[in-house]
């Protein structure tokens, strides 16, 4: 029993590293934890694969403190649809001025993907709500 229930460990874990993420999201920030760039990849291919690209198109262009943004709303699994990045420029507690971006994607509509990536942004800036607004970086189909 114990045997065949590593087994099916095993195989949710490699299935989960051979997810078809079809779009990915990298923040570079600086070192007050202020984003300052943001990438899109998009790829047919594995989830690493996708991520890697973001980060490295950031590494390329010379940033440094790279991250990805994965949610279950930015867009993993989607064959095609709509994709939004979104940024709020707000104070800290500490009175520094920080910029956050988030990226959401939908099947559905572009109005979808823009609430996905208010969720997203929110969900990496603990200090935001949903309700403070935002403006939209840029948005695309894929």
């Amino acid at each position: 029993m114990k045997k065949a229930s590593l087994l099916l460990l095993i195989i949710t874990i490699i299935s989960c590293l051979r997810v078809q993420a079809q779009i990915c999201f990298a923040v570079a920030k600086d070192e007050n934890g202020s984003s300052i760039k943001w990438e899109v990849a998009m790829n047919k291919g594995y989830l690493s694969d996708t991520e890697y690209a973001a980060m490295q198109a950031l590494k390329n262009a010379g940033y440094k403190n790279i991250t990805t943004l994965t949610c279950p709303s930015c867009g993993h699994n989607l064959k095609s649809g709509y994709w939004v990045v979104v940024e709020k420029t707000y104070k800290r507690y500490d009175n520094k001025m920080i910029t956050a971006f988030g990226m959401g994607a939908s099947s559905n509509s572009i109005i979808e993907a823009e609430e996905n990536a208010v969720k997203n942004m929110v969900m990496y800036c603990g200090s935001l709500n949903k309700s403070d607004g935002h403006t939209i970086s840029e948005k695309g189909t894929f």
